[in-house]
């Protein structure tokens, strides 16, 4: 299901708790770079698809102040893992477009 905008920044608190901060929106990490996705590219995270936290790493968000990528102080960044099946359906349908 798409989202209807960009998702927040997610972090966690060391704790097992992922939480959200409202002053950062998302963005991507592919290969090292980061990219800022169109909101009707984002989804919600498929079934099976898993949080984990990344101890000793910072989340960074877009401040929705300033527009700026910034760096987040609080907890520790969250990384999701998407499902292999569904990403590779999806890189099908990104090739093959009916």
């Amino acid at each position: 299901m798409l989202l209807s905008h960009s998702p927040y920044l997610l972090y966690s608190d060391g704790k097992g708790n992922i939480l959200k901060i409202l002053r950062f929106t998302q963005q991507e990490e592919q290969a090292g770079k980061l990219y800022l996705y169109p909101k009707n590219e984002w989804i919600e995270l498929p079934e099976g698809g898993q949080m984990y936290e990344l101890p000793g790493r910072r989340g960074i968000g877009v401040d929705v102040a300033t527009g700026q990528m910034r760096i987040c102080e609080k907890g520790w960044a969250v990384a999701a893992f998407i499902p292999p099946a569904f990403t590779g359906l999806l890189y099908c349908r990104l090739r093959n477009p009916a």
